[in-house]
Order: C-alpha cells, then sequence, then structure tokens
C-alpha cells in the first residue's frame, strides 16, 4: 500500500492514497496485479435468499455524468462498457464503444429495450445502421453448413403464438445458383406466395416460373386488371389450354367471356 490506514470510532478503516495487491507501486485508488493465468477478483454472496447475489456497483454523481468499465491494453482502452459521457448531456443508455465518447459507440440499449448497432438514437426493437457511400451492407444473414442445394436462410415474421409470413433464400438445382421466395400465411399454413428463380423468372402461384412473369391459378383467373378499388375488372384466364377474356363484377364474379 501507498499512503495511511486510518481507523475510526464507528468500527469502519480506510486508507489514505492508493492501494496494491499484488504490486508495491499502484496506480490507482485500487490496483489489483497477478501473473498467473487466473482471475483476479472473486465475489461471492453466501446466503440462502434469493434476494442475495454478488454484484459490482458503479455509481455517478448525475446522469450527466459516465458509469463505465474499461477494458485496456497497457493503459490504452480498447472496449468501454457502460453509461458513456455525452458532453454534459443527461443519458441512461447502456453503451460498448472503444472510448468513453458516445459518439464512438458500437452497440446502444435505450432504457425503453430498444438496440441501436451503428446507431445511438434506436427508434424500434433492433435499428442497424451504417454509413458509406454506395452500397451498404448493415445485415449479413449466413448459413455456416456446407454450401448444398436447399441450404439456406430465412426471415420469419410472426405474431404472439403463429408465423405470418416469411422470406426464404436456398440454393436451387447447384451450388451455382439460388433463389428467392416470400411465404405468408393462408388458411393457417404457410405457403409459399411468389418466387424469384436463378434466371431471373419470378413465379406467382408457382415454384417453376418458365417466363419473366408466370401467374399460376388452377380454380380462378389468373390476371385481372381494374381501374381503382371497388370497380368492376377485366379477368384474364388459362383454363385447359384455353384463353378466356371477361368482364366482372367487383367482387370478381363474371358477367361475360
Amino acid at each position: 500500500t501507498v499512503g495511511s490506514l486510518i481507523s475510526t470510532t464507528t468500527n469502519t478503516s480506510y486508507f489514505l492514497g492508493n492501494v496494491g495487491i499484488g504490486t508495491t507501486g499502484p496506480g490507482k485508488l485500487l490496483n489489483v496485479y497477478s501473473s498467473a493465468n487466473d482471475e483476479q477478483i472473486l465475489i461471492r454472496a453466501q446466503g440462502g435468499s434469493a434476494t442475495t447475489y454478488p454484484a459490482i456497483q458503479v455509481d455517478r454523481a448525475s446522469t450527466a455524468r459516465s458509469a463505465t468499465y474499461r477494458m485496456s491494453t497497457n493503459g490504452t482502452d480498447e472496449w468501454v462498457l457502460g453509461i458513456p459521457y455525452r458532453g454534459g448531456g443527461v443519458s441512461s443508455n447502456f453503451q460498448i464503444g472503444t472510448t468513453h465518447s458516445d459518439s464512438d459507440a458500437k452497440l446502444t440499449i435505450t432504457t425503453t429495450g430498444n438496440v441501436g448497432i451503428g446507431t445511438t438514437n434506436p427508434v424500434a426493437p433492433l435499428q442497424v445502421s451504417k454509413s458509406v457511400v454506395g452500397m451498404a451492407i448493415p445485415l449479413y444473414l449466413e448459413n455456416s453448413a456446407t454450401d448444398a442445394v436447399g441450404n439456406g436462410t430465412e426471415i420469419l415474421f410472426k405474431g404472439a403464438t403463429n408465423q405470418t409470413a416469411g422470406i426464404r433464400s436456398a440454393f436451387i438445382t447447384d451450388t451455382a445458383n439460388g433463389y428467392l421466395a416470400f411465404d405468408i400465411r393462408k388458411v393457417g399454413v404457410i405457403t409459399e406466395a411468389m418466387r424469384i428463380d436463378n434466371q431471373g423468372n419470378v413465379g406467382i402461384g408457382t415454384t417453376t416460373p418458365t417466363n419473366k412473369l408466370t401467374i399460376t391459378d388452377s380454380s380462378a383467373s389468373q390476371l385481372t386488371l381494374s381501374a381503382d378499388a371497388g370497380v368492376s375488372q377485366w379477368a384474364f384466364r388459362n383454363a385447359g389450354g384455353n384463353l378466356y377474356f371477361a368482364t366482372t363484377t367487383v367482387a370478381g364474379t363474371a358477367t361475360s367471356s
């Protein structure tokens, strides 16, 4: 230790100066050093109560100040975790960054639970931002399994209980070709609604489009044209190799062909 140990009449003691554990030259109020390949500090709570837990508390004097943990190499900060300094501005957001400055944050969690990557002010549960000239890639999805037909990635959309839709991409025919598909929930079942294949062909109602646009429906018109919602339509249908043109009611019922 460097300094003096002071004892008081209230059963407390304190040091005047820096305290070193494992070092004779402490550079901070508490400096713990060990050359062993092991943890230097162990905190353990002993007790049977469910509310007994070990903790380290970092307290700040006001919301305009910082409260952080620093990870450094030879005194140079590499990562800082906690509530950073915002130039005197009020903040209680948790951040991970490379300095104590709010502007250097890489990840932010707001007090409302929003998570921001690349932004310090996320307005949704997850917001990913990247500033580049040209095309940015703020999100990269990867299936690390060996490339094979059928292997790919998927984004799911879900309500409280059931999936409502999805977007899938996978290899098709071989690992040199892929497709992009859009799924939708229909009558309680997730069904593919549209696909773009490796030739750029778009299929609606079919997984094997043969032209730039292939629309398949075995029981109704494949294409309808309407000037606006609530206006009668023109309907086009291929049924059994025959082409039908019909005018329809607003509800889509054929009136002539």
